[in-house]
């Protein structure tokens, strides 16, 4: 997680920033006045998710470009499993930010404060096709495994794939819908865009990135990742037989439970979501309410860790 400290700093090290506190106005219709004005990347940051959808439907009807970067869908410490489109929609967020993509990036103060997959990672691990380019037919049915995909006899959610003869189908959270790349042995003969009720194709792209449905993606081997765990566990006095519980569940899964919240035990350089911002404009609804909302889920988030860290694995907040 990021600290407070370094929340309210966020504000202070942005080249450009913008604050709109009056809830009396109609923000939505500014922003958006903004951005056509001067088409540039703002990272609008309000107090909770609720506002984001808001937001998000307000701002859908004066402009395209306009993506959230959703705060994740269970809490720290559970043992749930992240929904994909939930993990795929902020990676897809994450990575249009990176990709230098002029839009308007709607964020909560909670998510803003959540881990992050670093930017050099996923720089790593993603998949870009393009139509009437060379790309391993083979190779892309792995690489949709290993970012998270799985094999679906219909593709109609994110995340679901489905390969028949040279036909792949993917839901990549990049696009709205899904696509369909036809191969003629390695090379791609086209990407379209299509129903997933009808299966009729809307229409051709010249490209088309596949977005990691993972926050965290391993290419540890085995024995240095039984490290990194028994450091930590070391230095925070947790339990070996909890250690050893964290890492069987860990090798046993292509993903694990709350797997979100452990980013920074696998990397070493996490800035969470500061990695992204460079030259990105700052818009920000009611601070007050949002400093807030960011104090009390940093205090709700300790308690919580008190209570569990004799239990599981749980990473201290601060990491």
């Amino acid at each position: 997680m990021i600290s407070l400290k370094h929340f309210l700093n966020l504000f202070k090290t942005q080249k450009e920033k913008i604050f709109v506190s009056n809830k009396k106005l109609n923000s939505a219709y500014l922003i958006s006045k903004i951005y056509k004005s001067f088409k540039d990347k703002y990272l609008v940051i309000v107090p909770n998710d609720k506002i984001i959808e808001e937001f998000y439907e307000e701002l859908k009807f004066f402009e395209k470009e306009v993506y959230r970067i959703p705060s994740f869908d269970i809490l720290p410490y559970s043992e749930l499993f992240h929904n994909k489109e939930n993990v795929g929609e902020r990676n897809a967020g994450l990575f249009r930010l990176y990709n230098n993509e002029h839009g308007i990036y709607l964020i909560s103060g909670k998510s803003l404060i959540e881990p992050v997959t670093p930017k050099e990672v996923l720089k790593k691990n993603y998949l870009y096709l393009i139509s009437g380019e060379v790309f391993d037919y083979e190779e892309l049915k792995i690489n949709l495994s290993k970012l998270g995909y799985e094999r679906a006899e219909h593709v109609e959610l994110i995340g679901d794939y489905n390969v028949k003869g040279g036909i792949i189908d993917v839901f990549s959270p990049y696009h709205e819908k899904p696509i369909r790349i036809e191969f003629f042995g390695d090379v791609i003969e086209s990407i379209r865009i299509f129903d997933p009720v009808t299966q009729r194709s809307i229409k051709m792209l010249d490209e088309a990135f596949i977005i990691p449905l993972r926050s965290i993606l391993l290419d540890n081997e085995p024995d240095d990742l039984h490290e990194k765990l028994k450091r930590y566990a070391d230095e925070r006095g947790i339990q070996k037989k909890i250690k050893d519980s964290f890492y069987e569940k860990l090798m046993d899964h292509n993903n694990f439970p709350g797997e979100s919240f452990y980013i920074k035990l696998f990397y070493n350089d996490c800035r969470g979501i500061l990695d992204y911002l460079e030259n990105v404009n700052l818009i920000v609804i009611n601070p007050e309410e949002l400093i807030i909302n960011v104090k009390e889920y940093e205090r709700n988030l300790y308690k919580h860790y008190d209570s569990v860290k004799e239990k599981i694995f749980a990473l201290e907040p601060k990491d």
